[in-house]
């Protein structure tokens, strides 16, 4: 039924597009090139979830235990898929343990500050190449780093003394040069984007992100029963993400091109316009060397504020602002793990349940609240008229004649950008909510199931937020928009969420862990504020 959904709703918002150059040829770009095997990645990286969060735990317990003469030393294999009494209470006393709590806070910490800042740092520049040679160049060149990555993973998993932490860092740092997952994220979001008319990229966004949350919340139910009914164990769901994203390049090359030829040569244009116009001789390799820094923040000036009018227009740096904040608060996903890890001795298996349940409680918000509201409130809004800056309905007048075309898409423009900032307000606000009803005391995990059920509306706000840019954003600069939001968002889930709540958990571990929950109500009224000043403009 939710599959028909779907299907019904891309026929609706998906129309079909000419992108080949010929008129003798015509490839048809669809949403259905992309959703399918995402979903596939998604559902693969939910079954390692749980796997890596007790690959993390047990390098930093076994490091404890060997500089720590009081913490016992294990006697099983490193991440052993036999069950033993013995490996149950060597696990639940690492869990436990504040020490290895916050060595097990640094070890993921690290890890996502390397990824983090060269994945900052490269996104905006894959997407500017995204704009000037195609989207599936670029996820060609991601799914192939993503291979390379899984195979580095079986290595740590099958020799974890020759390849340890040091290894892990290195992994980290070939994920952060190639983009990293949001950069993959961000350029699918593109291709989705060049294949929907502007009315629509929400909702297909909404349901592409749908899409990675039902990988999710399925991937962490299927994974353990994989790696037991499978001789390879733990290697199991890294083993077929090898076969997939391998299947995934060799079809890869017959997918259609979203982005029109006209539309890459308009951005080549405006990246290299100053050296086509002069016609320099070719840049000396040193030179180039020298400059790549430069080119690789180039792409964020598209974020400053150009004059319009003669007036300053701020609302991408808004959108930007706000998606800065927000995205904060999915760094706050490793240590809430590792908060339930102690507060309620959840083992993987527990820890795999609830990644299925806040899944599945996006999955909800998504494919049902969301398309719900928008059926009974902007539906409603389109028949009696959109209002104008005057409050007054947007309605053929036949005594001063039609309004111009321009006039009607700068005011259908508007009503498109008010309702997403809306709906990114919404889901920010119940978030808050959500947050602040985790604090509440309890041996139990209830108030945590309702919170991770309530705090499930932020993922309306990424779409919302996406959509707003991508209305914003010029011809042939989409790539570029959506690249500057991605490496923003990679420095803020990356590197400023596990450090910030990182640092709030181990300091307030022992006295008041609810703490972070706090702070993570505090960063995402921080995100508000942008959105209401960007609701309230109405130029």
């Amino acid at each position: 039924m939710r599959a028909a959904t779907m299907a019904d709703r891309a026929e609706e918002t998906v129309p079909t597009r000419e992108i080949s150059g010929s008129s003798d040829t015509r490839t048809k770009a669809s949403a259905w090139w992309i959703i399918p095997p995402y979903f596939v990645f998604a559902l693969l990286a939910g079954m390692t979830a749980s796997i890596e969060v007790d690959l993390y735990g047990q390098i930093a317990c076994r490091a404890v235990a060997a500089s720590d003469g009081t913490f016992p030393q294990p006697t099983f294999p490193f991440l052993d898929s036999r069950v033993s009494k013995e490996q149950d209470e060597w696990m639940a006393l690492c869990r436990s343990s504040p020490i290895v709590q916050k060595r097990t806070t640094s070890v993921v910490t690290t890890v996502l500050l390397v990824a983090g800042i060269l994945s900052a740092l490269t996104a905006a520049w894959w997407g500017s190449l995204s704009d000037r040679k195609g989207r599936k160049i670029v996820l060609a060149f991601i799914s192939a780093s993503e291979t390379i990555q899984a195979i580095m993973m079986l290595l740590v998993l099958a020799f974890p003394q020759t390849f340890g932490f040091g290894f892990l860092l290195f992994m980290a740092a070939i994920a952060g040069l190639s983009g990293g997952q949001l950069a993959a994220a961000t350029i699918a979001a593109a291709y989705l984007g060049d294949t929907s008319q502007a009315a629509s990229k929400t909702q297909l966004l909404s349901f592409y992100e749908a899409s990675e949350f039902a990988g999710q919340a399925v991937g962490p139910l299927i994974g353990p029963l994989l790696m037991r009914s499978w001789k390879l164990g733990p290697a199991t769901p890294y083993t077929l993400s090898i076969f997939a994203r391998l299947a995934y390049l060799a079809v890869i090359f017959l997918m259609p091109e979203s982005l029109t030829p006209e539309k890459r040569k308009l951005s080549a244009v405006n990246t290299d316009g100053d050296d086509l116009a002069s016609n320099k001789p070719a840049t000396p390799l040193i030179k180039r060397l020298l400059a790549a820094p430069k080119e690789l923040i180039e792409p964020f000036r598209i974020l400053l504020p150009e004059k319009v009018n003669g007036r300053r227009d701020y609302k991408l740096l808004l959108v930007a602002s706000s998606y800065f904040f927000l995205m904060v608060i999915p760094g706050l996903g490793p240590v809430k793990v590792l908060y339930a890890r102690a507060k309620f001795g959840w083992a993987p298996e527990q820890v795999g349940r609830w990644i299925t349940y806040t899944s599945l409680c996006k999955l909800v918000v998504l494919t049902a609240v969301i398309p719900l509201l928008i059926r009974l409130l902007r539906k409603s809004k389109t028949a009696a008229g959109t209002p104008d800056d005057d409050g007054q309905q947007v309605e053929t007048q036949p005594l001063l004649g039609n309004q111009s075309p321009d006039a009607e898409q700068s005011k259908e423009r508007r009503a498109n950008m008010n309702w997403d900032a809306s709906l990114a307000l919404f889901g920010g606000i119940t978030t808050v909510f959500g947050y602040l009803v985790a604090t509440i005391p309890t041996k139990r995990p209830t108030a945590f199931l309702s919170s991770t059920a309530l705090t499930a509306f932020a993922a309306t706000s990424p779409p919302a937020l996406q959509s707003i840019a991508l209305t914003l954003a010029a011809p042939g600069d989409a790539g570029k928009v959506l690249a500057c939001l991605s490496a923003i968002a990679t420095v803020s889930l990356s590197a400023l969420g596990p450090t910030i709540f990182g640092a709030v958990n181990m300091i307030a571990i022992d006295r008041w862990p609810e703490a972070i929950f706090v702070v993570a109500a505090a960063w995402v009224l921080a995100s508000l504020v942008p959105l209401l000043a960007l609701r309230l403009s109405r130029k």
